[in-house]
């Protein structure tokens, strides 16, 4: 069954999980060296949420293709 180009939005599935780990290194990286546990996990919890409004509002991704593969980099180096 084909669907309306329209439903889909120009990302793939890779990019859209690049995009929800965008927040990574303003949250994580800062308490990566912490040696409280209770600290890191409470860095955790503003990342995970920092992305979801990312994932709200999204069309259906278009499908990746076999051996599909994606590089980025963040302002951070990493």
């Amino acid at each position: 069954m084909s669907l309306p180009v329209k439903m889909f939005e120009p990302k793939s599935t890779l990019q859209r999980v690049v995009d929800s780990f965008s927040y990574a290194p303003m949250f994580l990286k800062q308490h990566a060296t912490n040696p409280d546990s209770l600290e890191r996990f409470k860095a955790v919890i503003p990342f995970a949420m920092a992305g979801l409004h990312l994932c709200s509002g999204q069309l259906k991704p278009f499908n990746p293709i076999l051996g599909e593969t994606l590089q980025c980099h963040f302002k951070d180096g990493s």
